[in-house]
């Protein structure tokens, strides 16, 4: 790869070819590595998209999940204001606690996994310089008890509190989680899985593409090189 994969590790390529298969539900075989272009790999899925016909007009995939997930939040109780919005936030929607066992509802009833919650790098700091002091306190004064004591005491209550700094949101709105969920799983999310949008393919590899490899900064179109 001479182009703008040529200083991005192989298995992160494979990672994200993985999220591709996921997405599209369809899987790559030796073609992948005759690709040298964006253009190249949007044509490769559609084309291995293309038995399930030529292109959906009846609604959007994006507009018809967030209809579904609104139904969701509002009939079982999650959310009791309806007037919810693509600007609405996730915090507003989702309380801290009780954000994990909603978003666990809500994938039984899409028959989905989400991955829309992450851990703040922050608190990921905080697990490190707690795991070096319970290390090093096992070498500190011949084992000091007291030392001992206050690194297994640090880490058992940063574990408590993960509970909850675990549960942060990847996106803010509820709009760009909608977008999330239909970029990561394309074809479960759609209405008619019979057919498939070519813009909403193009647009969904793209959106995965960027955030894979952090190309926030490049204009990525059909033409650019891989």
């Amino acid at each position: 790869m001479k182009g703008i994969l040529s200083n991005i590790d192989s298995l992160d390529v494979e990672d994200f070819l993985t999220k591709l298969e996921n997405s599209f539900q369809v899987k790559f075989t030796d073609e992948v590595s005759k690709l040298n272009s964006f253009g190249d790999l949007i044509d490769l899925v559609n084309g291995k998209l293309s038995l399930k016909n030529e292109i959906e007009y009846k609604s959007c995939t994006s507009h018809y999940l967030f209809n579904k997930v609104k139904k969701i939040i509002i009939d079982f109780k999650i959310f009791n204001d309806e007037n919810i919005q693509p600007i609405t936030s996730l915090n507003k929607i989702f309380p801290l606690l009780k954000r994990k066992k909603s978003i666990k509802f809500i994938e039984n009833e899409l028959g989905l996994k989400l991955d829309v919650l992450r851990t703040p790098h922050i608190y990921s700091f905080f697990i490190l310089l707690n795991f070096i002091f319970l290390i090093s306190s096992f070498f500190h004064d011949l084992f000091s008890t007291n030392y001992i004591i206050v690194g297994i005491l640090s880490f058992i209550t940063l574990s408590f509190l993960g509970r909850f700094f675990t549960l942060d949101f990847k996106d803010k709105t509820f709009g760009n989680l909608i977008k999330r969920i239909a970029r990561d799983n394309y074809i479960e999310s759609k209405k008619d899985k019979n057919f498939f949008n070519p813009n909403e393919v193009e647009k969904n590899i793209k959106a995965l593409f960027v955030e894979e490899f952090g190309f926030y900064d490049i204009k990525i179109t059909r033409e650019t090189k891989f």
